[in-house]
């Protein structure tokens, strides 16, 4: 499944386009490192009171009250009034200076916004959320930009410009592999967008940086929480860690909707689906959650395969209802697509209801089957097994009026059976039955509107399947009940008839000489 899928990725990619970014990840959806995690998630998204120093520290909350506490008590020391001086520029140095003395001390691509207290450690994304936070506690105003490699705090933007520096951008950067970029070119290459010439004359890397990076824009300090997430789900991803690095970049992209994150995080979804080797839940779930990145060529039918898999595995394999029951719970709710979620309802619906009908249990699949037919009327193998099953249960019946009753039912509740001539014949019987039945208990009136059902509906289709005995018995019923009040006619009337429709049969012949 979705072997096309990083292609794909490629070349949406560099065509430009823009994704939607509605209904790819939703806030349920998320897993939680901690409960102090999803709860300053929640303030951040939910309420809209964003506890920024607690969103950074995810990684580390067992302290993140202390580790607040030192940085907050530190600022409030730093006396900024008096000492920072009346310009601008020299107010927002004397924070940064003395921030960076007092919790900076390495620089380290691979970092965590927890270490700048513990030992120090930091990049520049730790570090303009450590800047940023300081100048918001000093009402300093600020804008936090972007590179393609680099983000770094400008206070005063629209005055001063001052840019704080938080490492040099070369090697504060998230490096992309070599073969990464000789295959993004060389897909740039297939698709047109460069020529044999460029990529022969231009160093991969450069044209990789061309066309891959945005230019520098102004983020938010909610999206710099979006970037942090997604520098970690690389981190994880580079650990071979794919499950919690797709769970991080799904927190990415909460705080930070761009085609980047969207094309990270689709990455981390198809490599966690891939390292997967059993059809569990987490399989369901992120089969849904691929469902969702059809622009990426993820397709209904990949999606519907993959679930015949799964059942054909854990259903029809292993014998484990109760756990394919499971998956397609999960799957179900991870799939936001109305035409596909019918589409798996239908399957599932059917392949369960296949899986108990198989082992005789008649009463358990009629649900299932129930469901399947009312989504597809018009599937022969949903008839086939419905009208067996119909067949089945209808033989524990004596009562002819419930078994006609039942087929009636059946009619008008699947309008498409009616078409079906192995229903029509069983209900054309089902009529022959009622109809001697109510002349042999006195009750003309009763069996004619029976008989007369029976002859409109064998007339219309010479096909039909009828037991040329009921025929002889229903018509010799109701000979039999007008000869004996001597109304000899009508007796032989009924007797003619039924030999239209069963020529030769004996009970009918035996009556008619009886008769004559």
């Amino acid at each position: 499944m979705f072997k096309r899928l990083v292609f794909l990725i490629l070349t949406v990619l560099f065509s430009g386009r823009s994704f939607s970014q509605d209904s790819l990840v939703s806030l349920a959806e998320i897993s939680y490192s901690s409960v102090a995690e999803r709860v300053a998630i929640h303030a951040a998204l939910v309420d809209k009171k964003p506890d920024y120093f607690s969103l950074f520290n995810y990684a580390n909350l067992a302290k993140n009250e202390q580790s607040k506490a030192k940085f907050y008590s530190y600022l409030k020391g730093l006396d900024l009034e008096n000492k920072g001086g009346k310009k601008n520029s020299k107010r927002v140095k004397y924070v940064y200076e003395n921030v960076h003395q007092a919790f900076l001390t390495k620089y380290q691509a691979k970092n965590h916004f927890s270490e700048i207290f513990e030992n120090g450690y930091y990049n520049c994304v730790s570090a303009t959320a450590l800047y940023s936070m300081a100048f918001d506690y000093f009402q300093i105003p600020y804008s936090i930009k972007e590179k393609p490699n680099h983000v770094y705090p400008v206070a005063y933007p629209q005055s001063d410009l001052v840019v704080v520096e938080t490492t040099n951008p070369m090697v504060g950067s998230i490096a992309f592999s070599d073969q990464f970029k000789r295959l993004y070119v060389e897909n740039l290459r297939k698709q047109k967008l460069v020529s044999n010439q460029e990529v022969q004359n231009t160093d991969p890397t450069k044209l990789f940086d061309q066309y891959f990076f945005r230019a520098e824009t102004n983020i938010t300090l909610d999206q710099l929480v979006g970037i942090q997430y997604m520098n970690n789900g690389i981190f994880k991803f580079e650990d071979d860690d794919f499950i919690n690095s797709y769970k991080l970049w799904e927190k990415a992209y909460l705080f930070y909707k761009t085609d980047q994150v969207i094309n990270g995080l689709v990455v981390s979804y198809y490599n966690a689906f891939q390292n997967l080797s059993k059809k569990d839940s987490l399989h369901a779930s992120l089969v849904g959650k691929l469902s969702r990145f059809t622009k990426f060529g993820v397709a209904p039918d990949n999606v519907k395969g993959e679930f015949g898999r799964a059942i054909q595995e854990v259903l029809f394999d292993k014998g484990n209802p109760e756990e394919i029951k499971k998956y397609y719970r999960v799957l179900e709710a991870s799939i936001k697509n109305k035409d596909l979620k019918e589409d798996l309802e239908f399957i599932y619906s059917y392949e369960l209801g296949r899986y108990m009908f198989n082992q005789g249990k008649f009463t358990e699949s009629k649900p299932y089957f129930e469901k399947a037919f009312a989504l597809r009327p018009n599937n022969q193998d949903v008839q086939q097994i419905y009208i067996q099953l119909l067949s089945n249960n209808l033989r524990t019946y004596t009562d002819i009026k419930h078994i006609v009753t039942s087929l009636l039912e059946a009619g008008q509740q699947h309008p498409t059976l009616r078409t079906n001539n192995v229903y029509n014949s069983m209900l054309a019987n089902g009529y022959l039955g009622y109809f001697g039945d109510q002349y042999e208990n006195n009750k003309p009136s009763e069996g004619d509107k029976y008989k007369i059902e029976f002859e409109k509906l064998y007339t219309s289709n010479k096909d039909l399947t009828v037991d040329p005995s009921l025929i002889g018995q229903a018509y010799s019923q109701a000979a039999v009940y007008y000869f004996k009040r001597s109304q000899l006619a009508k007796a032989k009337s009924f007797i003619d008839k039924g030999l239209e429709f069963a020529p030769g049969n004996r009970e009918l012949m035996a009556r008619k000489r009886l008769m004559n």
